[in-house]
């Protein structure tokens, strides 16, 4: 990774602060008294462009690691011998795929619909 060797110590504040935090422009000026405009310069820099390119793509290798970690997980879940267990581990997939909130179903499958996609994932492996 490049290291940018001008940066003050306000502006990584600032950088972290917007981008790892999520911050928006006027509490990031609160906290390190950098201002929009300067912090929208730091964005523009080819090589801050370049760090954050750099972090977002092992970002994304890490979370595609979890992912098989993940998925193994919930199918030993979904095999589990007490039907709580694999009604919870049905609930939690809904939820982390945005099928159901708050007892709401916002998708077109039904809980049954899921239940069956998800036992047959553990079974055959894929999940989709």
């Amino acid at each position: 990774m490049r290291v940018v060797y001008d940066l003050t110590r306000e502006d990584t504040l600032a950088l972290e602060a917007y981008l790892v935090r999520g911050l928006n422009f006027r509490q990031v000026y609160e906290e390190t008294g950098v201002t929009r405009g300067r912090l929208r310069g730091l964005l523009e820099r080819e090589d801050v462009k370049e760090i954050i390119g750099q972090l977002q793509s092992e970002f994304q290798q890490e979370l595609n690691a979890m992912q098989e970690i993940v998925l193994n997980q919930l199918r030993d879940l979904l095999m589990h011998e007490k039907a709580e267990v694999r009604l919870a581990a049905i609930d939690k997939w809904a939820r982390m795929n945005g099928k159901f909130r708050d007892n709401i179903n916002i998708g077109r499958e039904s809980a049954e619909d899921v239940a069956k996609k998800l036992m047959e994932a553990g079974v055959d492996g894929e999940v989709g």
